[in-house]
């Protein structure tokens, strides 16, 4: 869902579990774009079961951010609104980027994004 609503916003291509170098451990992104320092996170219920895992999650993000990555984070009642998650993904990244998105009518579907086009068949 998180990647559709990229690629329905015109974002530029993702890389899937991006790795980031110079850190003091692996580190990879669910979704990255490197060039542009944004990090976009699909945090499921299963991710964080501890205490020591929220703990460790935030000592990851904090590290990612000192070296510059903006955080966008999703869960699955947050992609309830897609246009307000959009939204916010959209602020992390440079105006330049974003004033030259071509999002894809294509992709939009009936009821997130507005009329689905005749023959589209994304829900």
């Amino acid at each position: 869902m998180l990647r559709w609503m990229t690629l329905v916003v015109g974002l530029p291509n993702a890389i899937a579990q991006y790795p980031v170098p110079g850190l003091s451990k692996d580190r990879f992104l669910d979704l990255g774009w490197p060039k542009h320092h944004v990090v976009a996170e699909f945090d499921g219920q299963t991710k964080y079961r501890t205490e020591e895992d929220v703990f460790l999650e935030k000592l990851r993000q904090d590290e990612l951010e000192a070296l510059g990555w903006r955080f966008f984070r999703a869960t699955w009642s947050s992609l309830g609104d897609m246009r307000a998650q959009a939204d916010r993904l959209l602020s992390k990244f440079p105006l330049e980027v974003v004033s030259r998105l071509s999002p894809a009518a294509e992709l939009q579907g009936n009821g997130l994004w507005g009329e689905r086009p005749p023959g589209v068949l994304v829900p």
